[in-house]
Protein backbone atom coordinates (compact mmCIF):
# COMPACT_ATOMS: atom_id res chain seq x y z
CA UNK A 1 0.00 0.00 0.00
CA UNK A 2 1.38 3.41 -0.95
CA UNK A 3 1.64 6.30 1.51
CA UNK A 4 -1.25 8.07 -0.26
CA UNK A 5 -3.43 4.94 -0.13
CA UNK A 6 -2.57 4.47 3.55
CA UNK A 7 -3.58 8.05 4.30
CA UNK A 8 -6.91 7.64 2.47
CA UNK A 9 -7.55 4.37 4.33
CA UNK A 10 -6.76 6.02 7.66
CA UNK A 11 -9.15 8.87 6.90
CA UNK A 12 -11.92 6.44 5.94
CA UNK A 13 -11.39 4.41 9.14
CA UNK A 14 -11.57 7.57 11.26
CA UNK A 15 -14.76 8.74 9.49
CA UNK A 16 -16.29 5.26 9.90
CA UNK A 17 -15.48 5.27 13.62
CA UNK A 18 -16.99 8.73 14.07
CA UNK A 19 -20.11 7.77 12.12
CA UNK A 20 -20.55 4.61 14.19
CA UNK A 21 -20.52 6.70 17.38
CA UNK A 22 -23.12 9.06 15.92
CA UNK A 23 -25.31 6.19 14.71
CA UNK A 24 -25.20 4.51 18.13
CA UNK A 25 -26.25 7.75 19.76
CA UNK A 26 -29.22 8.18 17.39
CA UNK A 27 -30.38 4.61 17.94
CA UNK A 28 -30.16 5.03 21.71
CA UNK A 29 -32.12 8.27 21.60
CA UNK A 30 -34.96 6.56 19.68
CA UNK A 31 -35.08 3.45 21.88
CA UNK A 32 -35.69 4.13 25.56
CA UNK A 33 -35.01 0.47 26.33
CA UNK A 34 -31.33 1.05 25.54
CA UNK A 35 -30.96 3.11 28.72
CA UNK A 36 -30.08 -0.13 30.50
CA UNK A 37 -27.54 -1.18 27.91
CA UNK A 38 -24.05 -0.28 29.14
CA UNK A 39 -22.43 -0.72 25.74
CA UNK A 40 -24.90 1.61 24.02
CA UNK A 41 -24.66 4.21 26.78
CA UNK A 42 -20.87 4.14 26.57
CA UNK A 43 -21.10 4.65 22.80
CA UNK A 44 -23.37 7.62 23.40
CA UNK A 45 -20.67 9.03 25.65
CA UNK A 46 -18.10 8.75 22.86
CA UNK A 47 -20.48 10.39 20.42
CA UNK A 48 -20.95 13.33 22.77
CA UNK A 49 -17.22 13.60 23.45
CA UNK A 50 -16.51 13.87 19.72
CA UNK A 51 -18.64 16.98 19.45
CA UNK A 52 -16.77 20.33 19.47
CA UNK A 53 -14.98 20.38 22.82
CA UNK A 54 -16.64 22.26 25.68
CA UNK A 55 -17.02 21.86 29.43
CA UNK A 56 -20.70 20.98 28.98
CA UNK A 57 -20.05 18.30 26.34
CA UNK A 58 -17.25 16.77 28.39
CA UNK A 59 -19.46 16.75 31.48
CA UNK A 60 -22.31 15.07 29.58
CA UNK A 61 -19.96 12.43 28.16
CA UNK A 62 -18.54 11.76 31.62
CA UNK A 63 -22.03 11.29 33.06
CA UNK A 64 -22.89 8.76 30.34
CA UNK A 65 -19.67 6.83 30.92
CA UNK A 66 -20.24 6.82 34.69
CA UNK A 67 -23.74 5.45 34.07
CA UNK A 68 -22.36 2.73 31.78
CA UNK A 69 -19.76 1.75 34.37
CA UNK A 70 -22.41 1.55 37.09
CA UNK A 71 -24.36 -0.90 34.94
CA UNK A 72 -21.32 -2.87 33.83
CA UNK A 73 -18.29 -2.46 36.16
CA UNK A 74 -16.16 -4.29 33.60
CA UNK A 75 -16.88 -1.93 30.69
CA UNK A 76 -13.50 -1.03 29.21
CA UNK A 77 -15.07 1.57 26.92
CA UNK A 78 -16.54 3.36 29.94
CA UNK A 79 -13.28 3.15 31.90
CA UNK A 80 -11.27 4.65 29.04
CA UNK A 81 -13.90 7.34 28.50
CA UNK A 82 -13.95 8.36 32.17
CA UNK A 83 -10.16 8.54 32.24
CA UNK A 84 -10.17 10.69 29.09
CA UNK A 85 -12.80 13.05 30.50
CA UNK A 86 -10.90 13.45 33.77
CA UNK A 87 -7.60 14.34 32.11
CA UNK A 88 -9.35 16.55 29.54
CA UNK A 89 -11.03 18.57 32.26
CA UNK A 90 -7.64 19.43 33.73
CA UNK A 91 -6.01 20.05 30.35
CA UNK A 92 -8.64 22.60 29.34
CA UNK A 93 -8.80 24.28 32.74
CA UNK A 94 -12.19 22.90 33.78
CA UNK A 95 -11.05 20.98 36.87
CA UNK A 96 -9.13 21.80 40.04
CA UNK A 97 -8.78 18.31 41.44
CA UNK A 98 -6.07 16.76 39.29
CA UNK A 99 -4.51 14.79 42.14
CA UNK A 100 -7.73 12.91 42.77
CA UNK A 101 -8.87 12.78 39.13
CA UNK A 102 -5.42 11.79 37.87
CA UNK A 103 -5.17 8.94 40.37
CA UNK A 104 -8.57 7.62 39.34
CA UNK A 105 -7.80 7.97 35.62
CA UNK A 106 -4.59 6.00 36.08
CA UNK A 107 -6.34 3.30 38.09
CA UNK A 108 -8.99 2.85 35.38
CA UNK A 109 -6.41 2.71 32.61
CA UNK A 110 -4.36 0.11 34.48
CA UNK A 111 -7.52 -1.99 34.80
CA UNK A 112 -7.95 -1.78 31.03
CA UNK A 113 -4.30 -2.73 30.41
CA UNK A 114 -4.70 -5.74 32.69
CA UNK A 115 -7.26 -7.06 30.18
CA UNK A 116 -5.86 -5.63 26.94
CA UNK A 117 -2.40 -4.03 27.13
CA UNK A 118 -2.54 -3.15 23.43
CA UNK A 119 -5.69 -0.98 23.53
CA UNK A 120 -4.75 2.03 21.37
CA UNK A 121 -7.18 4.53 22.85
CA UNK A 122 -6.16 3.65 26.41
CA UNK A 123 -2.50 4.10 25.49
CA UNK A 124 -3.21 7.52 23.98
CA UNK A 125 -5.08 8.59 27.12
CA UNK A 126 -2.22 7.32 29.28
CA UNK A 127 0.12 9.42 27.15
CA UNK A 128 -1.97 12.52 27.87
CA UNK A 129 -2.01 11.70 31.59
CA UNK A 130 1.77 11.28 31.71
CA UNK A 131 2.19 14.62 29.96
CA UNK A 132 -0.02 16.36 32.50
CA UNK A 133 2.05 14.75 35.25
CA UNK A 134 5.14 16.39 33.74
CA UNK A 135 6.59 13.04 32.69
CA UNK A 136 7.04 14.11 29.08
CA UNK A 137 9.51 11.48 27.90
CA UNK A 138 7.10 8.67 28.77
CA UNK A 139 4.20 9.82 26.55
CA UNK A 140 6.60 10.36 23.65
CA UNK A 141 7.78 6.75 23.94
CA UNK A 142 4.24 5.52 24.61
CA UNK A 143 2.70 7.32 21.65
CA UNK A 144 5.49 6.49 19.22
CA UNK A 145 5.03 2.81 20.07
CA UNK A 146 1.28 2.81 19.32
CA UNK A 147 0.60 0.40 16.44
CA UNK A 148 -0.59 2.13 13.25
CA UNK A 149 -0.09 5.54 14.85
CA UNK A 150 0.38 7.00 11.39
CA UNK A 151 -3.32 6.36 10.75
CA UNK A 152 -4.68 7.49 14.12
CA UNK A 153 -5.85 11.11 14.18
CA UNK A 154 -5.95 11.47 17.96
CA UNK A 155 -2.64 9.67 18.46
CA UNK A 156 -0.85 11.89 15.95
CA UNK A 157 -2.32 15.00 17.57
CA UNK A 158 -1.18 13.95 21.03
CA UNK A 159 2.28 12.99 19.78
CA UNK A 160 2.58 16.44 18.24
CA UNK A 161 1.48 18.12 21.46
CA UNK A 162 3.98 16.09 23.47
CA UNK A 163 6.83 17.03 21.12
CA UNK A 164 5.89 20.71 21.42
CA UNK A 165 6.12 20.63 25.23
CA UNK A 166 9.40 18.74 24.96
CA UNK A 167 10.73 21.80 23.16
CA UNK A 168 10.76 20.12 19.74
CA UNK A 169 8.26 22.17 17.70
CA UNK A 170 9.91 21.34 14.36
CA UNK A 171 9.46 17.63 15.00
CA UNK A 172 5.87 18.23 16.14
CA UNK A 173 4.75 19.76 12.85
CA UNK A 174 4.84 16.54 10.82
CA UNK A 175 2.46 14.42 12.96
CA UNK A 176 0.14 17.39 13.39
CA UNK A 177 -0.03 18.02 9.65
CA UNK A 178 -0.68 14.33 9.01
CA UNK A 179 -3.48 14.30 11.57
CA UNK A 180 -5.11 17.23 9.75
CA UNK A 181 -4.80 15.50 6.37
CA UNK A 182 -6.37 12.31 7.72
CA UNK A 183 -9.48 14.09 8.99
CA UNK A 184 -9.64 17.74 7.90
CA UNK A 185 -13.31 18.11 8.86
CA UNK A 186 -13.16 16.46 12.29
CA UNK A 187 -15.10 18.45 14.90
CA UNK A 188 -11.99 19.11 16.97
CA UNK A 189 -9.44 19.66 14.23
CA UNK A 190 -9.01 23.12 15.76
CA UNK A 191 -6.69 21.60 18.36
CA UNK A 192 -4.34 20.61 15.56
CA UNK A 193 -4.42 24.21 14.39
CA UNK A 194 -3.71 25.32 17.95
CA UNK A 195 -0.58 23.20 18.26
CA UNK A 196 0.51 24.12 14.74
CA UNK A 197 0.12 27.77 15.66
CA UNK A 198 2.14 27.26 18.83
CA UNK A 199 4.89 25.51 16.84
CA UNK A 200 5.22 28.45 14.46
CA UNK A 201 4.95 30.93 17.33
CA UNK A 202 7.91 29.25 19.04
CA UNK A 203 9.87 28.94 15.79
CA UNK A 204 8.76 31.97 13.78
CA UNK A 205 7.59 33.44 11.50
CA UNK A 206 4.57 34.63 13.42
CA UNK A 207 2.41 35.19 10.35
CA UNK A 208 1.99 31.41 10.01
CA UNK A 209 1.24 31.20 13.73
CA UNK A 210 -1.46 33.85 13.36
CA UNK A 211 -3.08 32.03 10.43
CA UNK A 212 -3.27 28.71 12.28
CA UNK A 213 -4.45 30.30 15.52
CA UNK A 214 -7.18 32.25 13.77
CA UNK A 215 -8.42 28.94 12.30
CA UNK A 216 -8.24 27.37 15.76
CA UNK A 217 -10.26 30.21 17.27
CA UNK A 218 -12.87 30.00 14.50
CA UNK A 219 -13.13 26.25 15.07
CA UNK A 220 -13.88 26.63 18.79
CA UNK A 221 -14.27 29.96 20.57
CA UNK A 222 -14.47 28.35 24.02
CA UNK A 223 -10.81 27.34 24.51
CA UNK A 224 -9.04 30.07 26.47
CA UNK A 225 -5.48 29.10 25.58
CA UNK A 226 -6.10 29.68 21.87
CA UNK A 227 -6.92 33.33 22.55
CA UNK A 228 -3.77 33.74 24.64
CA UNK A 229 -1.52 32.16 22.01
CA UNK A 230 -3.11 34.35 19.32
CA UNK A 231 -2.72 37.48 21.45
CA UNK A 232 0.99 36.75 21.82
CA UNK A 233 1.45 36.14 18.08
CA UNK A 234 -0.43 39.33 17.17
CA UNK A 235 1.63 41.37 19.62
CA UNK A 236 4.89 39.99 18.21
CA UNK A 237 3.61 40.96 14.77
CA UNK A 238 2.99 44.53 15.95
CA UNK A 239 -0.83 44.28 15.92
CA UNK A 240 -1.12 45.57 19.48
CA UNK A 241 -4.75 46.72 19.49
CA UNK A 242 -6.03 43.37 18.25
CA UNK A 243 -3.61 41.57 20.55
CA UNK A 244 -4.97 43.38 23.61
CA UNK A 245 -8.58 42.72 22.62
CA UNK A 246 -7.79 39.03 22.03
CA UNK A 247 -6.03 38.78 25.37
CA UNK A 248 -9.11 40.18 27.12
CA UNK A 249 -11.28 37.52 25.48
CA UNK A 250 -8.94 34.78 26.66
CA UNK A 251 -8.91 36.04 30.24
CA UNK A 252 -12.71 36.24 30.21
CA UNK A 253 -12.78 32.51 29.49
CA UNK A 254 -10.24 31.69 32.23
CA UNK A 255 -9.97 34.62 34.60
CA UNK A 256 -7.54 32.80 36.91
CA UNK A 257 -4.84 32.81 34.20
CA UNK A 258 -4.13 36.55 34.18
CA UNK A 259 -0.34 36.61 34.51
CA UNK A 260 2.70 34.53 33.63
CA UNK A 261 2.95 33.52 37.27
CA UNK A 262 -0.63 32.22 37.18
CA UNK A 263 0.08 30.55 33.86
CA UNK A 264 2.64 28.27 35.48
CA UNK A 265 0.25 27.40 38.31
CA UNK A 266 -2.53 26.36 35.96
CA UNK A 267 -0.27 24.70 33.38
CA UNK A 268 2.23 22.89 35.63
CA UNK A 269 3.33 20.41 32.97
CA UNK A 270 5.25 23.15 31.11
CA UNK A 271 8.60 22.40 32.75
CA UNK A 272 10.91 21.22 29.97
CA UNK A 273 13.94 23.59 29.86
CA UNK A 274 14.17 23.55 26.06
CA UNK A 275 10.49 24.44 25.72
CA UNK A 276 10.70 27.13 28.39
CA UNK A 277 13.70 28.70 26.64
CA UNK A 278 11.76 28.90 23.37
CA UNK A 279 8.70 30.22 25.18
CA UNK A 280 10.65 32.91 27.04
CA UNK A 281 11.84 34.45 23.76
CA UNK A 282 8.54 34.27 21.90
CA UNK A 283 5.26 33.49 23.65
CA UNK A 284 6.15 35.22 26.92
CA UNK A 285 7.42 38.33 25.13
CA UNK A 286 4.27 38.53 23.03
CA UNK A 287 1.97 38.12 26.02
CA UNK A 288 3.84 40.84 27.90
CA UNK A 289 3.51 43.21 24.94
CA UNK A 290 -0.21 42.46 24.79
CA UNK A 291 -0.59 43.48 28.44
CA UNK A 292 -0.18 40.20 30.29
CA UNK A 293 1.55 40.86 33.60
CA UNK A 294 4.68 38.95 34.55
CA UNK A 295 3.96 38.63 38.25
CA UNK A 296 0.76 38.69 40.22
CA UNK A 297 -1.46 36.18 41.92
CA UNK A 298 -4.25 34.44 40.02
CA UNK A 299 -7.81 35.44 40.87
CA UNK A 300 -8.33 32.10 42.61
CA UNK A 301 -5.09 30.63 43.93
CA UNK A 302 -4.41 26.94 44.13
CA UNK A 303 -1.24 24.87 44.58
CA UNK A 304 0.50 23.46 41.52
CA UNK A 305 -0.30 19.87 40.66
CA UNK A 306 2.34 17.46 41.92
CA UNK A 307 3.27 14.27 40.06
CA UNK A 308 1.35 11.33 41.44
CA UNK A 309 3.19 9.33 44.05
CA UNK A 310 4.23 5.75 43.38
CA UNK A 311 1.51 4.62 45.77
CA UNK A 312 -1.13 6.60 43.91
CA UNK A 313 0.12 5.31 40.55
CA UNK A 314 -0.32 1.77 41.82
CA UNK A 315 -4.03 2.49 42.28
Amino acid sequence: MSAAEGEITGRLLWDLRRNLFAAASRRAARDSRSDGNARTIAMRGWSVFHRPRSAANTREALQLWECALDIDPGSMSAKIGIALALVSNFWYGWSRSFQQDGARAERLLLEVFAVDPSDITARIVMGILRRLQGRLTEPKIELESVPALDRNVAGLRQLGATLVYLGQPEAAIRPLERSIRLSPYEANVGFNYTYMGLCHLLLGPVDKAIDYLRMARTSNLRIYIVHLYLAAALALNGDLDEARATLVEGIKLKSEVNSLAAWQIYRPWETNPQYLALRANTLDVGLHRAGFSVEGAPAVARPPAEPLSAESRAG
